[in-house]
């Protein structure tokens, strides 16, 4: 659904802002369970930080992508269930993805870079955690030894993100 409408905002030629924006809408929508609000929320942040008159160099869009992970971290923290780190979600994933964009350069590739491979390692790591938030928390030890799937999804979506930003620096 966002990558469709996505899609349909590019061929109207819209701006970065509402392209992200009207993707983001149609991802909170259209994807079941929390992660379509997760990713919804991000998009519509990163959005927020961005312009559909002006283009934005990569020093402000990697601080619009921190803010993004952070809406997300902040959402999926205070307003379903109070995931921390080590609750085995995908806030496992995006606080040290967060905090390596946060503390990147301007270099936009080389920050995802970087950020992502966090996030990666993070992700995995995830795999030695009893779950103790969100939807594997009925799981409890049981869980162990199986990565969180939302923060997987979440490394590997800024994973290929970050691929496509390396072919086109």
């Amino acid at each position: 659904a966002a990558a469709s409408a996505a899609h349909t905002a590019l061929e109207a030629k819209v701006g970065a802002a509402t392209l992200l924006t009207l993707a983001g809408q149609a991802w909170a929508e259209g994807a079941g369970g929390t992660s379509g609000a997760l990713w919804g929320r991000a998009l519509e942040t990163i959005a927020s930080r961005l312009s559909d008159e002006t283009q934005t160099d990569d020093g402000d869009l990697v601080q619009a992508v921190a803010a993004g992970a952070r809406a997300v971290a902040e959402f999926g923290g205070a307003e379903v269930g109070g995931a921390e780190v080590g609750d085995k979600t995908m806030v496992d994933a995006t606080e040290p993805f967060v905090q390596a964009m946060s503390e990147a350069g301007t270099d936009l590739a080389s920050a995802f870079r970087d950020a992502a491979e966090i996030a990666t390692q993070a992700a995995a790591s995830t795999a030695d955690m009893a779950a103790r938030k969100g939807r594997a928390k009925t799981h409890g030890d049981a869980s162990l030894g199986h990565p969180d799937p939302g923060a997987v999804s979440f490394s590997q979506i800024v994973t290929a993100i970050s691929q496509e930003l390396a072919t086109r620096s």
